[in-house]
């Protein structure tokens, strides 16, 4: 479990920057991701893996005082940046309500 140094209130008021610069910083990194890849379809991948997901824990820690905790990463990963973001943003509002 990690361990949120900010307050739920204080979460509150930075959630929604939170999300957009996660948004947009996923959006890029998938971006960059897809233009490396020259051989496509050798492999089934997700549109958004674990790796560029983890890549968001210094932002996370920027906003909220702890790193991203990789158990909150789906196995499998994610159809869409939104749907990677957005769960990730759940995982979030779990910690408030488990502490």
């Amino acid at each position: 479990m990690t361990s949120i140094t900010i307050s739920k209130q204080e979460y509150e008021g930075i959630k929604d920057d939170l999300k957009s610069d996660l948004i947009e910083e996923l959006e890029a990194e998938v971006e960059f991701a897809e233009f490396e890849t020259d051989k496509k379809g050798l492999w089934e991948t997700p549109a958004v893996d674990s790796k560029a997901v983890v890549k968001l824990s210094p932002t996370i820690q920027k906003y909220t005082g702890t790193k991203l905790d990789p158990t909150w990463i789906k196995c499998g990963g994610y159809d869409s940046v939104v749907e990677a973001v957005e769960h990730i943003m759940e995982q979030l509002e779990l910690e408030f309500q488990s502490n």
